[in-house]
């Protein structure tokens, strides 16, 4: 999110609805309702815009694209120790990647609790 900021309520009815078992339509509406303001110290969080629920459905779907691809990017080491070279605080270990089998089953988790729930009613 960091290379593509994102609007808050985006992330807000993503989050929810890997929470809530990928109810897009109900995280929808609870994120549309969320009147408290996000901390705008997250340069990663955009104001809302007030998208129509297509419109902020295809931004869910696009971020969960986003996050399988860093998910799949995460499983390389040497991508990530490249991406860590940047932060010199950061440990100079090799142990920096995340397992294949944890990443498909978070891809699996987010493939079954958004794509089947949306395209279930369309």
């Amino acid at each position: 999110m960091s290379d593509q900021p994102r609007d808050c309520s985006v992330v807000a009815a993503f989050s929810l609805a890997l929470h809530n078992g990928g109810n897009l339509s109900e995280a929808i509406s609870i994120a549309r309702r969320i009147n408290k303001p996000h901390d705008a110290r997250f340069h990663e969080l955009l104001d809302p815009s007030g998208l129509d629920e297509e419109d902020l459905e295809a931004e869910i779907l696009d971020l969960a694209e986003s996050v399988k691809g860093s998910l799949l990017q995460m499983t390389n080491g040497h991508l990530v120790s490249g991406a860590m070279a940047d932060f010199p605080q950061a440990p100079h270990s090799d142990l920096v990647s995340i397992y294949v089998c944890m990443c498909v089953c978070v891809c699996i988790y987010i493939y079954i609790y958004i794509y089947i729930y949306i395209y279930s009613f369309t």
